[in-house]
């Protein structure tokens, strides 16, 4: 079952506060009801006059008012008494006036009286969860309060884990065959073989010098456990506290220290390390190492070294002249010409092109991006990212940024892309583009089977040395990977066995001896296939070319590097298809899929319905174990936010009818989670809460309203997809961008510039293009006589110096590059607030943008136009429970914890 395992301390810690307050609320609540019952005979009572009735419910508000108990009148106080004084010799102020003062004094009382029913329910909301087993026990593998045996799928996961990691016979790769190759790959010219000493140089150098334990390289390691998932979230919670002790910061830099000092000697602990396996939320089990707090602190400095260093190096050997460019654009004689007829224009510039923005992507997301990740808690990316764990990403930023540990993306407010929807995002445009321009497009894509687990030591061991490692960190790296190892679910009777191969999860060494083992795949694609660029997220691979020939070579390079490195691609993950033509014969069957997204012939993404399927029905079994309301929504939470991650972000280059997709499967799987309720999620909350607890009629508000105010924030899959479809942005034809572009304003543009060229008194004379001057450089000598180059020649440019196409290109990849909010349809208002309640909305709904502006996001902008008004007339503002009777706040950090599944 889902589970939320926040560390128990901190649970028996939330409980006692929670009693506490519920104790004063009770007490509240029982001193107020007497006052609630006498305004309300006041109100009902015919016989009492206007005026009478406004002074008597004056003297109960002042006598139920103590400073820690404000009521809610829609005034001041003390303003309807002046008025009251007022209206005894005012003729003017009539008796139905007089009423509605009354009526808006008793009002406050009724507020009140909600605002205490309501604290009473979160209250026990709370106190259900804290006390079910979910939220709170011994250690974390008891919160699963799973059986025992597990199920079937995880005992047939860990077998194969087990057969790929214990076992090398037969597996193990040859260390002289992989240097063989590699000086094939890397020594084909004198140039390059000197780009490679000089790279194992400075490696060495490194090595030796450059790695220096500091505090803020173990506050760096810290952040990035946090993150990457390794630790339970009882050591998770240690982590925050050690951050915010200073004192205690110094003392583990000092044994850090001591650590590294022994590093020849370093080893694991003799009687094992423990390993739990963890169902993530798509179906797959991970394999994580249960290490002591300081060693993992450690190991995560040194990988940090190591993922920076071996970052920096193949950087280097990729900005160097042996990495062929992936497309040629324009020769040097074609560039010359263009330049000397479009004089000054805009389309002579290479900086404003679709070849500058492949590059630009190539290099700031899909290169090495995980070795990065790994230096930068920003950018880091869970090895599962469709996970749907955003929100517990931006979760863990603020309690960085709360706690005085600023991150990158703190200083500069920068905007992280979700890789994996960039890649699908570039991936799509780049179709549209090579359909329109060449008739047919291919894709390939790929995975290793069991990447993690599979890499052979040797592999790893031999390819590092080659690179210039030296050979006491070839010593440490060896017995890192050769960690002893017994499962938890064993027993203490587990059998120890030593690790022969595959590296352990959420590690940032790892993380550097996986990106070294594919860098040098990286290498032999773009070498053997012409400049082609394998992109990649861990060993999710992917590439596309519009000439098939090109993509059997980088297909061919991948295979030949595979065997000789010992690994195996993923058949079930393999596949090609070729829009527009017939799939080349070399290529590898197989559908392309991304997520639930299934690619087919027409180059249209559509949702693969069977595969929701199989998730409905494992959303089903994990909310049916879920014991309390609380874990119920964040379990149902992470599902829709799973399911919305994987239909793929909204962009242009799927058009609307991808929105209307997604729309309409979220609405089936409504249908049938609920059918007993109308398909309503709202509405089976509702009866399970009035069965539970008592308390009906709830509005609906209330279900999606932050818990930081008092709600129960479910979250609503339709609000961003309608919102965007609504914005009127996405078109029924992605593919018009370029077409429109092809057919009419390539041939306005050209006319636009022959027209100049021919009323020019002679070749280079100032143009209307004036203000792109700075762009220019050497231009072709071209007779006085010589005729405007042809239209196709203008042609040649479109990728490599047109910005219009640019412009296309980059508008069309939509939500992978730029923020949501850029096409979402706003809605036109939402409730007006008082001064403090806009004070409180925008301190927890507020964020800051990459200008410093505060506001609140799309979303909730939307959940207070549709419920707001409700909302404030019932609780007369935003706060439906107030902090001081209830731990809000802390409830809000402990539901951010990550969600351990049913088993």
């Amino acid at each position: 079952m889902p589970s939320s395992s926040a560390p128990p301390p901190f649970a028996q810690v939330l409980n006692s506060i929670t009693e506490t307050k519920f104790s004063e609320l009770t007490k509240k609540r029982k001193a107020f009801i007497p006052h609630l019952d006498a305004v309300r005979s006041i109100v009902d009572d015919n016989t009492i006059n206007p005026r009478d009735k406004v002074r008597k419910i004056i003297e109960k508000n002042t006598a139920t008012s103590p400073s820690d108990l404000r009521l809610r009148p829609a005034g001041d106080v003390k303003q309807y008494e002046n008025l009251l004084r007022l209206s005894e010799y005012d003729p003017s102020i009539s008796e139905e006036v007089i009423k509605s003062w009354a009526q808006k004094l008793s009002n406050g009382f009724e507020i009140e009286d909600q605002m205490q029913v309501y604290g009473g329910l979160f209250a026990n909301l709370l106190k259900e969860w804290l006390s079910s087993g979910q939220a709170i026990s011994a250690k974390d593998s008891d919160w699963e309060a799973v059986e025992k045996v597990g199920r079937k799928e995880m005992h047939d996961q860990r077998a194969v884990f087990e057969k790929f990691v214990f076992n090398s016979d037969g597996f193990d790769t040859d260390a002289t065959k992989i240097k063989n190759y590699l000086d094939q790959l890397f020594n084909d010219s004198l140039e390059t073989e000197s780009t490679l000493e000089d790279m194992r140089e400075r490696i060495k150098t490194a090595a030796k010098y450059y790695i220096i334990i500091t505090e803020s390289a173990v506050i760096e390691a810290m952040q990035m456990l946090l993150k990457n998932d390794l630790l339970s979230n009882e050591k998770q919670a240690t982590v925050k506290e050690f951050l915010q002790n200073k004192v205690v910061l110094k003392e583990i830099t000092d044994v850090i220290k001591i650590y590294f000092s022994s590093i020849d000697t370093w080893s694991w602990p003799e009687d094992g390390v423990t390993v739990e396996m963890r169902r993530q939320i798509n179906g797959k089990y991970r394999v994580y190492m249960d290490e002591e707090i300081i060693q993992a602190i450690f190991l995560q400095c040194i990988g940090c070294f190591w993922c920076r260093t071996l970052h920096q190096e193949f950087q280097s050997f990729h900005d160097s002249p042996a990495w062929k460019p992936t497309t040629q654009g324009l020769s040097a004689k074609e560039s010359s010409r263009r330049r000397t007829f479009l004089k000054n224009g805009p389309g002579i510039s290479p900086k404003f092109s679709i070849d500058e923005t492949r590059r630009n992507l190539q290099q700031e997301q899909f290169f090495l991006g995980q070795l990065r990740g790994e230096t930068d808690v920003d950018l880091a990316l869970p090895y599962d990212d469709d996970n749907g764990d955003s929100d517990d990403d931006e979760q863990f930023k603020k309690e960085l940024k709360a706690k005085g540990k600023k991150t990158k993306a703190s200083k500069k407010q920068k905007k992280t892309p979700n890789l994996k929807q960039s890649l699908l995002h570039l991936m799509a445009t780049e179709a549209l583009l090579n359909v329109n321009l060449r008739s047919q497009h291919t894709i390939v894509r790929s995975d290793f089977e069991w990447f993690g687990p599979s890499l052979p030591h040797t592999s790893i061991l031999t390819i590092l040395e080659y690179f210039g490692v030296p050979e006491r960190w070839i010593k440490f790296f060896r017995t890192f990977l050769e960690a002893p190892l017994k499962f938890s679910d064993d027993g203490p009777g587990a059998v120890i066995r030593t690790r022969s191969r595959g590296v352990p999860m959420s590690h940032a060494l790892s993380t550097a001896f996986g990106e070294t083992v594919l860098f040098c795949m990286d290498y032999a694609v773009n070498k053997m296939a012409d400049g082609t660029f394998l992109y990649r997220i861990h060993d999710d691979l992917w590439f596309w070319n519009s000439d098939p020939a090109k993509c059997v070579k980088a297909w061919e390079a991948m295979k030949c590097y595979a065997d000789v490195v010992g690994l195996k691609f993923n058949q079930e993950k393999t596949g090609s298809i070729c829009i527009g033509a017939k799939v080349h014969a070399k290529l590898p069957s197989g559908s392309i899929k991304w997520g639930f997204l299934v690619l087919n012939s027409s180059g249209k993404f559509v949702i693969d319905q069977e595969a929701v399927n199989t998730h409905i029905m494992e959303l089903r079994l994990q909310l049916a174990a879920c014991k309390t309301v609380f874990s119920w929504v964040q379990a149902y939470n992470k599902y829709m936010r799973f399911f919305t991650t994987n239909f793929a972000a909204p962009a242009k280059c799927f058009g609307v009818e991808h929105v209307n997709q997604s729309l309409d499967t979220l609405h089936r799987i409504q249908k049938e989670l609920f059918p007993d309720h109308q398909g309503s999620v709202i509405l089976y909350l509702s009866s399970v809460i009035e069965q539970r607890f008592g308390v009906s009629d709830i509005p609906t508000g209330w279900f999606y309203w932050p818990v930081r105010l008092g709600g129960l924030e479910l979250h609503n899959p339709f609000i961003n997809l309608s919102a965007i479809k609504n914005g009127g942005t996405l078109d029924e034809d992605p593919g018009s961008y370029f077409k429109k572009l092809s057919e009419k304003t390539d041939r306005q543009n050209y006319e636009n510039y022959k027209r100049e060229w021919n009323s020019s008194p002679q070749p280079g004379s100032p143009s209307m293009w004036a203000p792109h001057a700075h762009v220019l450089t050497t231009r072709a000598t071209i007779s006085d006589d010589e005729e405007f180059f042809s239209f196709a020649e203008y042609n040649l440019g479109r990728e490599s110096h047109c910005p219009e196409w640019a412009d296309a290109f980059n508008e069309l990849m939509g939500t992978g590059a730029i923020d949501i909010s850029y096409f979402l349809a706003t809605p036109d208002k939402y409730p007006e607030l008082a001064p403090e309640n806009k004070v409180e909305i925008m301190k927890v709904l507020g964020t800051k943008n990459e200008y410093g502006t505060v506001s609140i996001d799309c979303y909730w902008q939307w959940i207070m136009a549709i419920w707001g008004e409700e909302m404030v007339e019932k609780w007369g503002g935003y706060c439906i429970v107030r902090d001081e009777l209830l731990p809000l706040g802390m409830v809000e950090v402990f539901r951010s914890a990550k969600v351990r599944w049913e088993q």
